[in-house]
């Protein structure tokens, strides 16, 4: 791996409008809860699937760290997650990569949101490693959702799961989101990927920070004053 630090913020499901490249890791400690039962329950049907399997080794690496925690998100916000720079007390600062996830989530709910946003960290590892540089937060969208309906979609054939019972209010355009992902990605079909792009500015997430590309950042730039 090169000495590139990678910066991003990422969200599952709507996206704030003021959401920049920076997050106030001083504002966040404070309410981080540490591992309860019900994320034991979801990482265990996570365990039980194929794309659980593929997940596995990032899943228990950041375990180990603490790096997965529950937080109290605000509505229609169901996991965040970044790598990288983040700004504290004013100053650059090298977090590494944190996940964080709505801590009132059913364990389906949870285990899908964990599934979206550890296929952002996977991808992100990717981009640091120099595999491929030239992603948007966009591409990094439509694959995690694309991803995401595959898990749920496992977890409904298993029968530890139903689809209609997801997310609350939010569950129906939600898993709309994923079928069109999903279809996008696993037919490189470039007009449900635009379609899906429409459909995820539509749910709030800005256009313009949907095109942006990933910001990799040297070590050097991870230091100082915020400017």
């Amino acid at each position: 791996m090169r000495n590139l630090l990678l910066f991003l913020l990422l969200y599952s499901f709507s996206l704030p409008a003021e959401v920049n490249r920076s997050l106030r890791r001083s504002d966040i400690a404070p309410q981080l809860k540490s591992a309860a039962p019900v994320l034991q329950q979801a990482i265990a049907l996570i365990y039980q699937t194929g794309v659980g399997q593929q997940q596995k080794a990032d899943i228990e690496e950041l375990r180990r760290q603490g790096k997965i925690k529950l937080r109290p998100l605000r509505k229609g916000h169901y996991g965040e997650s970044g790598e990288g720079c983040v700004i504290k007390n004013k100053h650059y600062f090298y977090e590494g990569l944190f996940v964080l996830l709505k801590q009132d989530l059913k364990a389906p709910e949870l285990a899908s949101s964990l599934v979206h946003e550890v296929n952002h960290y996977q991808m992100i590892r990717q981009a640091i490693a120099g595999q491929n540089e030239t992603m948007t937060i966009a591409y990094l969208e439509v694959n995690a959702y694309a991803k995401q309906y595959e898990f749920i979609q496992a977890l409904e054939n298993l029968k530890l799961a139903d689809s209609a019972n997801l997310f609350g209010e939010d569950g129906p355009r939600a898993l709309d989101i994923m079928r069109s992902a999903f279809f996008a990605m696993t037919f490189s079909d470039p007009s449900a990927y635009e379609r899906t792009l429409k459909k995820l500015v539509a749910f709030g997430y800005p256009a313009r920070e949907l095109k942006r590309r990933l910001l990799v950042r040297s070590a050097q730039d991870c230091k100082g004053e915020v400017k």
